[in-house]
């Protein structure tokens, strides 16, 4: 289980350097900063590889509901990243707990 913490943490490294110049996306929340930026890298580059992780015609036409004033790529942007930071969030602490509970 230490290795695999390990390896989880040094992968959060690389992704926090890789990603330190992007901008995080409106995401307000200071603890929540360099994770926005670390998604809004995987999201960008997720997109330029035309990966089709971040696909779905109904979330593109429900995300635009949400936001009306903003582009369709705009809050289809802000939705995925939003979720993916909060994802990576969680990922994090889960893996933090489990190497303190080992």
């Amino acid at each position: 289980m230490i290795w695999v913490a390990a390896v989880i943490f040094l992968l959060y490294i690389i992704l926090f350097l890789l990603s330190r110049k992007e901008d995080s996306g409106g995401i307000e929340a200071a603890w929540q900063k360099p994770f926005a930026r670390m998604a809004v890298y995987l999201y960008k580059n997720a997109c330029i590889r035309k990966l089709p992780l971040f696909r779905s015609v109904q979330v593109e036409a429900e995300v635009h509901r949400l936001y009306p004033e903003e582009t369709k790529e705009r809050s289809k942007t802000r939705y995925y990243v939003e979720k993916l930071s909060l994802s990576l969030a969680l990922i994090l602490l889960g893996t933090a707990f489990g190497f303190l509970a080992d």
